[in-house]
């Protein structure tokens, strides 16, 4: 046979040897199994015993009810109630009937064919015991997730899942970690209905929808850094955090809630992001929290809670306004360079210090109106004995300003404040400035220990302004009086200024001007006594006394000439009104200086 005529033969013998390979490794292989979801009210087309997996009775029931639809129910099957986290329940964690396989969630979840069965509305238990690692990371999961009143002995591990869909944890407890580092949830995630955790890791997650932990216990380390949650993160009502909460970076696209929660370590919110509302309100309790760098669209609610540590809001920014009134306690808050657009209202509180140096509030500083002032504390300390009360308002800046006679500490320190106007929107007749009083104000100064004029000044400018010229004055006055005592004897060059410019012109503010002709009376007086003492005459033989002394006294005006051309017979006469002429120099200096506002340069 030539080659030719055997070519068909070869390609022939080729192609069946190909059919028996593919066919050998088929059988090798096993079968593969192709089947979609159960229809509505349709049996599971999946058949169990197709694939070897070692699962119980309890797993293979499990598995039925969802791949028919149905929530896996185990305080149904079983007619009792499951609560994972009461004590007396503890037996029913090794009910074999509630317990799932090891690997029961990874299979149905991350593996084929069972994740193509599951319905869309997903995976739903509740009542089960898992008695081992639940490891899913890594995984995608394209359906929801409810593992609810369940118990979990061992860890929860969901690393860098990615899910579309929800996860919930509602009623569930949790004995080992939960690891939820860089996960990423479409939807919602529920950790709420009086779950407990020990320590959870959600360092860099992303959930979409939002996150409720509302009345959950959580007696580990929450671990929160840089998570990102794109509608509302809520820790509220009644919520305890046994130990510290890190949500350092957080962003936050809705409101997020602390009402009413515990918080019984350390709260760090260090450049947290808020997109509206901070709710801390409602008799929560905190330990020490800082909220360095946090940006709050809306408000801050801090409303009848209490911080029994430090609060740190240092370099924050509010959107609205900032809330710490309603009987609300603060051992020592914190707030430096920041701003708040509207008010900051600390009605009815309680603070042992307050710290608002170098910030800026675009509304009012309420501290207090009748019945509703800022109550201030000495907080004791085990080593040294307790501080006053301060308030620290060093270049802070104000739109108005809400207070009440009683809402300030002993203890303020002033430079550089400055506010717009007295008295806020609900300033009551009785706390206007003009009730008040001059020597209200100057106590109030005189509270800051370090002596500035800035603040005399800029109180002054705002009484002025509002038609209290004369309370404006004696702010002013006492302002010099301070600077007066405290040059002693430190400047004594300084101290003689300022003693001349007293007694002359009261330092040039107000009605004591008229003091100078206190002392042109005086000298004129005097000057007429030694003249008719010594019996000092004209050439024409009359005497000099009133008119002559006054003239002498007063520059550059001349009464009368013949005054002028008077030889004084006694020396110690002629040595006298030589003097006499320097004081009226002196005086009408002194004088000009203070209208001319150069006495602010003494």
């Amino acid at each position: 046979m030539t080659a030719a005529a055997r070519a068909p033969f070869l390609i022939i013998f080729a192609m069946f040897l190909c059919f028996i390979t593919l066919v050998a490794r088929a059988e090798t292989a096993g079968p593969r199994l192709k089947f979609s979801m159960a229809l509505p009210d349709e049996a599971c087309r999946f058949r169990l015993e197709d694939v070897k997996k070692g699962w119980t009775e309890t797993d293979e029931w499990a598995w039925k009810e969802i791949c028919e639809g149905r929530t896996v129910n185990f305080n149904d099957r079983l007619k009792e109630e499951f609560n994972p986290t009461d004590p007396e329940h503890l037996n029913k964690w090794s009910d074999k009937g509630r317990m799932l396989h090891r690997n029961f969630l990874k299979t149905i979840l991350l593996h084929e064919p069972f994740q193509s069965a599951i319905p869309p509305w997903g995976v739903h238990i509740i009542g089960a015991v898992f008695q081992h690692d639940v490891d899913l990371r890594y995984g995608t999961i394209d359906r929801r997730l409810f593992l609810e009143e369940s118990a979990f002995a061992a860890s929860v591990l969901l690393g860098q899942v990615t899910t579309s869909a929800t996860v919930s944890f509602n009623g569930s407890k949790i004995t080992g970690k939960l690891g939820m580092n860089t996960i990423s949830v479409g939807g919602n995630l529920y950790m709420r209905k009086k779950a407990e955790f020990k320590d959870v890791d959600m360092t860099g997650a992303i959930v979409g929808g939002l996150i409720n932990m509302t009345g959950s216990t959580f007696r580990g380390t929450l671990g929160m850094n840089g998570i990102s949650v794109g509608r509302s993160l809520f820790m509220g009502e009644k919520a305890d955090f046994e130990d510290v909460v890190d949500m350092t970076g957080a962003i936050v696209g809705g409101q997020l809630g602390m009402t009413g929660s515990t918080f019984r370590g350390t709260l760090g919110m260090e450049a947290i992001s808020v997109g509206r509302n901070l709710f801390m309100h409602k008799k929560a309790e905190f330990e020490d929290v800082n909220m360095t760098g946090a940006n709050v669209g809306g408000q801050i609610s801090m409303t009848g809670s209490t911080f029994r540590g430090t609060l740190d809001m240092d370099a924050i920014s509010v959107g609205e306004s900032l809330f710490m009134r309603g009987q609300a306690e603060f051992k020592d808050v914190s707030v430096i360079s920041s701003r708040i657009d509207a008010n900051l209202d600390a009605r009815s509180a309680i603070l042992g210090n307050l710290d608002l140096t170098g910030t800026k509030i675009g509304g009012e500083l309420r501290l207090g109106t009748i019945g509703n002032d800022v109550a201030w504390k000495n907080y004791n300390t085990e080593d040294k004995e307790p501080d006053s009360p301060r308030m620290i308002l060093q270049n802070t800046n104000v739109g108005a300003l809400q207070d009440t006679k009683s809402s300030w500490p002993s203890v303020l320190e002033l430079n550089g404040f400055t506010f717009e106007r007295l008295g806020g929107f609900r300033a009551s007749e009785e706390e206007l400035p003009h009730n008040r009083g001059s020597d209200w104000y100057i106590d109030w100064l005189e509270r800051d220990q370090t002596y500035s004029p800035q603040p005399y000044r800029q109180l002054a400018r705002i009484l002025d302004a509002s038609g209290h010229q004369s309370m404006a004055s004696d702010i002013l006055f006492a302002s010099r009086e301070r600077e007066f005592r405290e040059a002693w004897p430190d400047e004594p060059k300084k101290w003689l200024g300022l003693l001349m410019l007293r007694m002359t012109v009261g330092y040039g503010h107000g009605w004591r001007y008229f003091w100078a002709l206190g002392w042109v009376a005086f000298f004129t007086v005097l000057g007429t006594g030694i003249l008719r003492l010594k019996e000092e005459r004209l050439d024409n033989g009359k005497k000099l006394g009133f008119w002559y002394s006054l003239d002498m006294l007063l520059p550059i005006v001349r009464l009368r000439e013949k005054h002028y051309e008077a030889d004084l017979s006694n020396e110690w006469v002629r040595y006298y009104f030589f003097g006499h002429k320097v004081v009226g120099y002196v005086l009408v200096f002194f004088v000009l200086a203070g209208m001319t506002g150069l006495t602010e340069w003494i």
